[in-house]
C-alpha cells in the first residue's frame, strides 16, 4: 500500500509540478476544487444539463480523478517496467488512465450528473482541465515566492557578512590619515598634522 501511495504521489507531483509541501498541496487542492466546481456549473448552464448540486459535481470529478490515477499507478508499477523502450513505458502509463476515464469514469459521471455520455465527457474534460491549469499556475506562483525568499535571504546574509567585515576593520593609528575619510576630514587632519609639526 505504501508503494502505491508513493507512486500515486509521485505521479501527482509530476502532473501538477508541485513539491511535497503540505501547505502548498492544501492551497492548490482548495483552488483546484473551486475552479472545478465553477467550470462544472458553467458547463451545466451552457449544455442545459439537469440541475446537479455541488456534491454531485464534486463526486463526479473525484471519481474520474481517483479511477484515472489508480489506473496510471497500477500500470506504472506492474506493466510499464516490463517494456524496455522508454517511449512505450510512457505511452502505456498515459493510455491506461485515458481508457479508464472514457470507459468507466465518464459513464459514472453521467449517472451522477443525470445526463448523457457526451455531455458528461465534455463537462468533466473542461472542468478537470481547468483544475489542472489552476495547479500549474499555483506551482509557478509558489516557485516565484520560494525564489524571492531565497534571494532575500542570500542578500541579508551577504549584507551581514559585509557589516561584520567593516566592523572588524582596524582604525588607522594616530597621525595617519584615514583613507576612507571624506576630503573635508582629510584636509582638517592634514592641518592638524602641520600645526603639530610647526610647518
Amino acid at each position: 500500500m505504501t508503494e502505491w501511495m508513493n507512486k500515486a504521489k509521485e505521479l501527482l507531483e509530476t502532473i501538477t509540478n508541485l513539491p511535497a509541501s503540505p501547505a502548498e498541496w492544501v492551497t492548490t487542492a482548495v483552488l483546484c476544487t473551486a475552479g472545478f466546481l465553477i467550470f462544472m456549473a458553467l458547463c451545466g448552464m451552457a449544455l442545459r444539463l439537469p440541475i446537479a448540486n455541488s456534491g454531485q459535481r464534486l463526486a463526479a470529478g473525484l471519481v474520474a480523478l481517483v479511477l484515472s490515477l489508480a489506473a496510471a499507478t497500477a500500470i506504472a508499477l506492474y506493466v510499464a517496467p516490463r517494456f524496455e523502450n522508454a517511449i512505450l513505458r510512457h505511452a502505456v502509463v498515459i493510455a491506461a488512465p485515458l481508457l479508464v476515464f472514457l470507459a468507466i469514469a465518464v459513464p459514472l459521471g453521467a449517472l451522477l450528473l443525470r445526463t448523457g455520455y457526451f455531455r458528461s465527457l465534455f463537462s468533466l474534460v473542461i472542468s478537470l482541465a481547468c483544475a489542472w491549469g489552476v495547479s500549474l499556475i499555483g506551482s509557478q506562483i509558489f516557485l516565484a515566492a520560494r525564489s524571492g525568499v531565497q534571494q532575500a535571504r542570500q542578500v541579508a546574509e551577504r549584507t551581514e557578512q559585509v557589516n561584520e567585515a567593516v566592523g572588524k576593520k582596524e582604525e588607522p593609528p594616530p597621525g595617519k590619515i584615514n583613507p576612507i575619510a571624506n576630503p573635508r576630514q582629510r584636509k582638517e587632519m592634514q592641518e592638524k598634522e602641520k600645526a603639530k609639526t610647526g610647518r
